[in-house]
């Protein structure tokens, strides 16, 4: 497979050495991958879905408390994160729960501060708790911890 770009060895090598597949081109050759593969076709979807699965479990964790410590602790803030939290529940069922719990829970904060003045003292202590909480969840961890960090985020308050 050393000098094959457009994926025809692999093609031949599946196929048991017929090399129909030499000539066709990338986009062939996934073609007849497929038409005659259709099993390394699902262990390729299986392994791309477990990747998608550890991508989106390490962005509630990473990304989301990454992007969150880099923002100004304004309602603004909370706003957007609440919106990414609805896309992340959205896209990846197994975070569901915890996501609309973390958005509730800024959504309540986000109603009670709108249209009135934010005192910097609650605003800086919501987004230290809200920052705590986000790093302290681990969306890879067994049921029994998810399910403490899903009772923890239950328990919290932003502010008072």
């Amino acid at each position: 497979m050393n000098d094959c770009p457009s994926g025809a060895c692999l093609a031949r090598e599946i196929e048991n050495g017929v090399d129909k597949f030499a000539q066709c081109g990338f986009l062939g050759c996934l073609a007849e991958i497929i038409k005659h593969q259709p099993n390394l076709v699902a262990v390729l979807m299986d392994r791309t879905n477990d990747r998608v699965v550890e991508s989106y479990n390490s962005l509630l964790k990473t990304d989301l408390h990454t992007w969150l410590s880099q923002q100004h602790h304004g309602l603004r803030t909370f706003r957007t994160f609440q919106q990414k939290l609805e896309t992340l529940g959205r896209d990846d069922p197994a975070q569901r729960g915890l996501c609309r719990l973390l958005s509730g829970l800024v959504g309540s904060y986000v109603e009670a501060f709108d249209e009135a003045p934010l005192p910097v003292e609650i605003a800086d202590g919501a987004y230290q708790r809200l920052l705590t909480l986000v790093a302290s969840n681990d969306p890879n961890a067994d049921a029994n911890r998810r399910l403490a960090d899903i009772n923890r985020v239950a328990e919290s308050e932003l502010w008072r």
